[in-house]
């Protein structure tokens, strides 16, 4: 999928869970983002030829990994060269890690937005505790009439 800045995406493995988390948060919380909510998550693989070449890839081995994990006799196979349970990387790759995440969104009146989080440390292990420790921000400033800034 190619967004409107130019940006080619693909599957993000954790999208299917995620979706459903935010759907439900919303429900769960009366529908504080409208019944209307319209979720999804990509991953950003780049521009041009080698960012469309990258999204096909990507794409087609999550489906691939998928595929294989569903049948007994290729999942043992993974079991094998896959990392086990409950292992993760490295202390230095946890180092070396970093991330941005970028949020575009539109509300129902058509107005757009655009917030961008990024650190270094890998995201699912050593940056987690940061992204923790600010998460509540946006839901004090939004109760305390801060509006968000509108991307130009």
């Amino acid at each position: 999928m190619r967004t409107p800045d130019g940006r080619w995406t693909a599957a993000f493995v954790m999208a299917p869970f995620n979706s459903r988390i935010v759907r439900r948060s919303n429900a769960l919380q009366d529908w504080a983002y409208g019944r209307g909510l319209s979720y999804g998550e990509a991953m950003g693989v780049g521009r041009g030829p080698l960012g469309a070449a990258t999204a096909a890839g990507v794409s087609v081995g999550l489906v691939g990994a998928v595929s294989a994990m569903s049948f007994a006799p290729t999942r043992g196979l993974l079991d094998r060269v896959l990392p086990a349970p409950g292992s993760g990387p490295s202390e230095e790759a946890r180092r070396k890690g970093w991330f941005r995440m970028t949020v575009d969104a539109e509300t129902e009146d058509g107005r757009r937005y655009r917030a961008v989080a990024a650190g270094s440390g890998d995201p699912g292990y050593a940056a987690t505790a940061v992204m923790l420790g600010r998460a509540p921000r946006p839901s004090r400033w939004t109760a305390t009439g801060c509006p968000p800034a509108p991307v130009p």
